[in-house]
């Protein structure tokens, strides 16, 4: 009696197997889009923009809004996340003389 039971609790763990499988691939494919879909922010680009033209330099995020850049061996740079992101949704002519221009501010004293 038990081998019977145990012989049917196989054949529909093996007929369920498939269902086990994509409920599985579509769980992880859910996760991995909710981890990609968050939005993102000024302060976010502009520091990822900083740290690939500068890696030395440390920026943090201010509560305000800003962004705070820790330069070795120069002042702490402030950078004004608003002004930057206005002057960017005006297009990427402006967006691209606003961030050359930064990039160029904290290069400098």
């Amino acid at each position: 009696m038990t081998a019977m039971l145990a012989h049917s609790q196989l054949a529909i763990l093996k007929t369920m197997q498939p269902l086990i499988r994509t409920t599985f691939l579509t769980a992880l494919a859910c996760g991995i889009l909710s981890a990609c879909t968050e939005a993102p922010s000024w302060q976010k680009l502009l520091a990822s923009k900083i740290k690939e033209h500068y890696p030395s330099y440390d920026v943090q995020a201010t509560p305000d809004g800003a962004l705070k850049v820790f330069r070795p061996n120069l002042p702490d740079a402030r950078v004004n996340v608003e002004e930057i992101a206005q002057l960017c949704q005006r297009g990427s002519k402006d967006c691209n003389y606003a961030t050359d221009l930064m990039l160029l501010h904290l290069q400098s004293r």
